[in-house]
């Protein structure tokens, strides 16, 4: 539940909430971002103080072929007093695209002592030679905004491309002098892409939109394969050395399938693959408007993939979807099986095999949109997938995001609903294992964080934003 700042704002809050009820939930989902182009990194120890930097990278979204003006900001945060440090602080700042061994950005950058945030607007440029630096320095200590208050400003070939790129910081001064030694930070910020191609489906053309969050993709395609399976692949460059890969913390790519356009999938079973390899993607029905098929791969499960990448796709990453037959929803049923009376507001279901084959599993949550302010509550149903019976099975579910595991506790023990409070906002991973790990489903949770009133309107702004910048993706030509 989203509160109100102030009684003076109930007014334009109602509003802002209906409007934002008209809004699609995909949508919505990209505007919360996937903690991808932000980060907090630390704690470190810096002269006796535990200091984490807070680093954010906006806008964490752009469409195929925009170059947009990025802000990069940093804040230092004093890890026993949760206060943000404020006066002089010197960093050597360097950001490489990963993968890649030329810096595209290596200078010695500070904030003034009426400052807590350092800010720097890129520029990118790719038709730029080298990188042009706007703003005031001081000796030994790099650029800082000017004597008028402008951000420094970074112009060049820097930030170009979409993807993953590292950013190293050596944190070399604070307060009044320079460290004996830098202190080191380490973080990888994602610039996303949201694209769309033109398909040809039962002999019209089609919009398949994506959202990449590695790489720009190169190719994407639709086919029919010999069992009348529907394909897409989408293809974009990697690299499966086992020294790339270990350290990508996660691998994400969605399909946005609009349900207007496809509607004959909504309730057809879907499989992932990642360069012919079983992936656990998660189906997302729900979502207003569109079929969400979210891939979300973590290091550990990179590196073992990496050995069974054929030779010929070591160069690539090939996201598949096989889209199959009809599936049919079974409903809610009490021990009679009779169907239940629901109180709670449940999604819609989720029916989801498992990665083995063994089982289907039929998944609900409530509130409808999870939040912060109370407990998730799961409701599951077991089917065995080669009689579609229902069978009681004991399983667990394991929560977790692209840095740790939030909740591995959950065990069914025979009680119909499980349920679990999730503190923080964001997108999360939720694994379901059945029968002590013989097989398991995995699918995605995003949850809302509590907003205050005056950022809850600018939610709502940034994705009207959103919204209309979606109606203008870049589109290729395919035939089915």
């Amino acid at each position: 539940m989203m509160r109100r700042a102030s009684i003076l704002l109930t007014s334009l809050l109602t509003a802002s909430m209906m409007l934002l009820a008209s809004i699609p939930a995909t949508l919505m989902m990209q505007v919360y971002g996937h903690g991808m182009g932000k980060e907090t990194i630390g704690p470190k120890d810096v002269d006796g103080r535990s200091i984490s930097l807070d680093l954010k990278l906006e806008p964490e979204l752009r469409k195929v072929g925009e170059l947009v003006d990025m802000t990069f900001t940093m804040k230092a945060i004093d890890v026993n007093t949760n206060e943000i440090i404020a006066g002089t602080i010197v960093y050597d700042i360097t950001i490489t695209k990963f993968g890649t061994d030329e810096p595209q950005l290596k200078d010695r950058f500070h904030i003034m002592p009426d400052q807590d945030t350092l800010k720097i607007i890129f520029k990118p440029d790719p038709d730029m030679k080298e990188v042009m630096i706007e703003g005031e320095t001081m000796p030994n200590m790099g650029y800082m905004r000017t004597e008028d208050g402008k951000d420094i400003t970074v112009h060049g070939p820097v930030l170009v491309d979409a993807g993953l790129y590292v950013f190293n910081i050596d944190l070399v001064g604070i307060g009044e002098g320079f460290l004996a030694k830098p202190v080191t930070y380490t973080s990888y910020l994602t610039i996303s892409e949201q694209g769309a191609w033109d398909v040809e489906y039962n002999g019209e053309m089609k919009k398949m939109e994506y959202i990449s969050y590695f790489e720009t993709i190169k190719d994407l395609k639709m086919y029919k394969d010999a069992d009348g399976n529907i394909i897409v692949e989408s293809v974009s460059d990697f690299n499966w050395a086992t020294d790339f890969v270990k350290d990508i913390p996660l691998l994400h790519f969605e399909y946005y399938i609009p349900k207007d356009e496809f509607p004959d999938w909504i309730n057809r079973e879907m499989k992932g693959y990642i360069n012919g390899i079983d992936a656990s993607v998660f189906v997302d029905r729900a979502a207003e408007g569109y079929i969400v098929v979210h891939y979300m791969i973590v290091k550990s499960r990179l590196v073992k993939m990496a050995d069974m990448v054929k030779e010929d796709e070591k160069d690539k990453v090939i996201y598949t979807l096989v889209v199959g037959k009809v599936m049919e929803e079974k409903p809610m049923q009490d021990e009679k099986g009779e169907e239940k009376d629901v109180e709670k507001q449940w999604a819609e279901a989720m029916v989801l095999k498992s990665e083995k084959g063994k089982y289907v599993a039929e998944i609900r949550y409530a509130p409808v949109q999870p939040n912060i302010d109370e407990p998730t509550v799961f409701r599951i149903k077991i089917y065995d997938a080669a009689t579609n019976e229902p069978i009681n099975l004991p399983y667990k579910l394991l929560i977790y995001d692209q840095n740790r595991i939030v909740a591995e506790d959950l065990v069914s023990n025979g009680k119909e609903e499980l349920e679990y409070k999730i503190v923080e906002g964001g997108s999360y991973a939720v694994m379901l294992n059945i029968n002590n790990d013989d097989d398991r489903v995995v699918f995605g949770l995003n949850v809302v964080p509590e907003f205050p009133g005056y950022t809850l309107i600018a939610l709502v702004s940034a994705m009207f934003g959103a919204s209309l910048l979606a109606r203008n993706i870049a589109r290729k030509h395919y035939t089915l």
